[in-house]
């Protein structure tokens, strides 16, 4: 094939990788269950998650069901999400987690869900999407900023919803196996069947490479099952888990210009902020994912459906790296053991009034412990002699929180429906952390700081078809984020202290001398900010919570000839943003306040066009402008600016082929276990701008009964970037792969 051709080729295929995440939005409550007629039409129902009562909740959803997920070739959660507008995911996180941002909120403001589980880690508060496999998954729901009372009143950036595929499904026993690039090796079974009333599905799943650069080697175990019992024809029982075991090392941030190990000051990673600067070679022994939930669902009538979750989530690891302290020590191999549960409880009611109204009432109650133990082996030379020395320090946390919330789901009639709710939470936590600390000075139980919150947040959201190919929609949500643990434990950073600092005897803004109470002149420090403006530091001695408000319209058309459009406007206002900010001293500490006010905004479009019968193109856009007050600039990780597109393919005797073009604009970047305008972004570190990239990726498969064989080419023009802070991302890979169903 010559070159004219391949960049046809590609023109066209790349139409297809935005549109990917369109074709998803044709599922979507606001914008695709409009039946193309004249005159009043009706609302095509729409399931939210998977519940048994279907009705159009007005709530704008994107989906990514599992023909796009397998289309695409992610392996992954996070690969799966990577088209979809307004949300980046980020793989720049010093921990090596991959986590998903919401319109420029940081990953601690996104919730995800696992067939109705919260993964609500109690560390840093971010969920590593990368630990569920896409092979198990039947589709992904996204929402965006105002979300729906029933997933709580803490996600102001917005929710992933993952629901995994049916126990007793038509797959039955699946076998896959797949290698690529840098010894990429994957091996995934699975078992789906019925024994009477029991239905069941087990999967495993082992990955490994040797990673595209040094040190950057995996090796990961997945293991899933589901069983639902009938215990009758209008009650079940439904016991889900899944386990994650990896072996990870996280690639080191080179320096493209001297080719050295950058040691960041930014190296944090949940209570003992300083304890792993300046370090390298980082990797996890391994780190370790589980939750396990018992679902009971009761039909009480044929308007009324009960359901009883009880669920436990649980994180442990063991990360280690390798630094020193300076000359006159040498500091080797240091250790952190995090060990983090969250154990919960829902009970919810669905009430169906009319067949236009449903009324969903519930109560929740989670309680979550973390404990965190380091240590590092210090050797240094005495009287010509080396000695070793072994520091460790200690922190533990307890949280419990408990809400009620009422939620309305109402088709007011053939055009409009609308989704309103009130959700009440309360929640106390106890911290208590000995930073620096050694093993003659244990954590005292009776020492520690405990501190309550209380919050009442509204949210709703409409659907209305203004034609038979028109539909507006909109939402407004309230949110409540308490800090995590991490930011719980660090309060004391300073606002205000931006710019270029002076002593003045003076008020700059008033011209007034100042005078204290003896008449003598009081000399005090004010910044002089970048706008203009002069200011004095406030010191944040207490966190408060980060509360925000959340608002959005768009509207959807499908045109006559078949293409698909929705331009959505989302503004935000975030009160008492948590920040963290370097401290000085020998041991660089992470510390926290809050910005006062933040505001941010911007569109997204998503678009889905057949052209022919086999050919279908997407395209989506995203314009996210997420200034940070603070920083001058635009927050980390996220470019103003994405987009993808291309086509799907599907042909008559199997073929099938995924072409997409993915453009991300220039962003600033910093290493460190933070992402955008959060919790690791400190004031201090050394940002970087990560310049603009377009990769190119194709898939295409053969399937011929029960086999499927495909190749799958990412970064097909070899596109050489950063995905984030001195972390180059692969060049061309490719992958072969063989599925035989029996």
């Amino acid at each position: 094939m010559n070159k004219r051709k391949l960049a046809v080729l590609a023109s066209c295929l790349l139409l297809h990788s935005g549109l990917m995440s369109v074709a998803g939005a044709e599922q979507t409550g606001g914008n695709t269950g409009i039946e193309e007629a004249s005159g009043d039409v009706e609302l095509e129902e729409v399931v939210v998650t998977a519940d048994k009562f279907k009705q159009n909740t007005g709530t704008k959803v994107t989906v990514i069901d599992e023909e796009q997920i397998k289309s695409q070739g992610a392996r992954n959660a996070a690969e799966a999400l990577k088209d979809v507008p307004g949300v980046y995911v980020t793989s720049n996180d010093a921990q090596g987690k991959a986590v998903a941002m919401f319109r420029g909120s940081d990953a601690q403001n996104t919730r995800v869900f696992v067939d109705g589980v919260p993964l609500t880690p109690v560390g840093d508060g971010k969920v590593d999407l990368s630990v569920i496999p896409a092979e198990t998954i039947e589709k992904i729901e996204v929402i965006k900023g105002a979300v729906p009372i029933i997933y709580g009143i803490n996600a102001p950036g917005g929710v992933i919803y993952v629901t995994t595929k049916k126990a007793g499904g038509k797959a039955g026993n699946v076998l896959s196996v797949v290698t690529g690039d840098h010894r990429y090796e994957s091996v995934f079974a699975s078992k789906t069947g019925q024994i009477g009333r029991l239905s069941y599905l087990v999967d495993v799943k082992k990955e490994r490479t040797d990673g595209y650069t040094l040190h950057a080697k995996n090796d990961e175990k997945y293991f899933n099952a589901k069983f639902k019992y009938d215990l009758s024809p209008k009650a079940s029982l439904t016991v889900m888990g899944s386990y994650t075991e990896t072996y990870k090392e996280l690639p080191n941030r080179i320096d493209p210009e001297t080719g050295a190990i950058l040691l960041s000051n930014s190296l944090y990673n949940t209570t003992q902020g300083g304890f792993f600067n300046n370090t390298y070679n980082w990797e996890y022994e391994p780190w370790k994912n589980s939750y396990i939930s018992l679902v009971y669902n009761q039909t009480l009538s044929e308007d009324n459906e009960l359901s009883l979750r009880l669920y436990r989530t649980k994180e442990n690891a063991r990360l280690k790296a390798f630094g020193w302290l300076g000359s006159w020590m040498d500091q080797d191999w240091l250790h952190q053991s995090m060990d983090g549960e969250v154990e919960g409880l829902e009970i919810q009611d669905k009430i169906r009034t009319s067949n236009a109204n449903t009324i969903i009432v519930g109560y929740n109650h989670e309680t979550r412990n973390y404990s965190e133990a380091s240590d590092a082996i210090y050797s240094y030379v005495q009287n010509n002699k080396r000695s070793y020395y072994t520091g460790k320090f200690y922190s533990n946390y307890d949280y419990s929180g408990k809400s009620f919330y009422l939620q309305d789901n109402l088709q007011v009639n053939s055009k409009l429906a609308v989704n309103f709710g009130l959700r009440h939470e309360q929640l106390s936590d106890w911290a208590n952390i000995h930073p620096w600390g050694d093993v003659f000075s244990p954590i005292d139980p009776n020492v520690g700081t405990s501190a309550k919150g209380s919050a009442t947040k509204p949210a709703a959201s409409f659907s209305y078809a203004l034609t038979g190919r028109t539909t507006l929609h909109g939402a407004f949500a309230e949110s409540y984020r308490w800090p995590n643990i991490s930011e719980r434990l660090g309060p004391g950073g300073v606002y205000g202290a931006y710019g270029t600092s002076s002593w003045l005897d003076y008020d700059p803004n008033t011209g007034k001398t100042t005078y204290d109470s003896l008449g003598n002149v009081i000399t005090q420090q004010w910044w002089h900010w970048p706008d203009g403006t002069w200011h004095q530091p406030v010191t944040c001695d207490y966190l408060l919570p980060e509360e925000a408000i959340n608002r959005e319209i768009g509207l959807a058309h499908t045109f006559p000839f078949g293409l698909k459009l929705d331009a959505t406007y989302f503004y935000k206002n975030i009160k008492n943003m948590i920040k963290g900010q370097e401290s000085a001293g020998n041991y660089t500490t992470l510390l926290y306040y809050n910005i006062p006010e933040v505001t941010m905004h911007g569109y997204e479009v998503e678009g889905s066009f057949p052209i022919g019968k086999r050919v279908k193109g997407f395209l989506s856009y995203s314009y996210t402008n997420a200034y940070d007050p603070v920083a001058w600039r635009q927050v980390c990780d996220v470019p103003q600016r994405k987009y993808s597109y291309g086509f799907m393919y599907t042909g008559n005797d199997g073929m099938k082929a995924y072409l997409s073009l993915n453009y991300s604009g220039s962003y600033y970047s910093i290493f460190s276990t933070g992402s955008g305008n959060g919790t690791g972004d400190s004031k201090n570190a050394t940002v970087w701008t990560v310049p603009a990239h377009r990769t190119v990726d194709l898939r295409v498969s053969k399937e011929k009964e029960n086999r499927e064989y495909y190749m799958r080419i990412t970064n097909l023009f070899d596109e050489k970037y950063y995905q984030g802070y001195y972390l180059r991302a692969p060049g061309r890979c490719v992958e072969f792969g063989g599925t035989v169903k029996f």
